[in-house]
């Protein structure tokens, strides 16, 4: 929750109650991003991913680096023309950050 909701600064949604914890964020455009702690669960950390656009690339960059966030495919330009970085969540799991021009 403190990476979606206070580094990368994700609106918090309201959850119905359930036996794990977790937290839904908005994405926009009536996207929903479902968190959930799962303490059985086998990480996958390389292969798939969830990427999320935003709006100023520099300082989603900067939120990571200034919380420590592990960056596993530094910052760079897609041949479209699109910024992109790769990074671990604290649970492990690969989110890319992109911005299209």
């Amino acid at each position: 929750m403190w990476f979606y909701g206070k580094v990368l600064g994700l609106p918090q949604l309201p959850r119905p109650e359930f036996s794990v914890q977790g937290a839904w964020y908005e994405l926009g455009s009536g996207e929903q991003l479902h968190v959930m702690e799962r303490k059985d669960a086998e990480l996958q950390t390389m292969g798939n991913h969830v990427a999320l656009e935003v709006e100023d690339f520099q300082e989603a960059v900067k939120a990571l680096r200034d919380n420590d966030i592990r960056i596993v495919a530094e910052p760079r330009v897609q041949p479209d023309g699109s910024d992109t970085v790769n990074a671990l969540d604290p649970g492990g799991n690969m989110i890319e950050l992109i911005h299209h021009p």
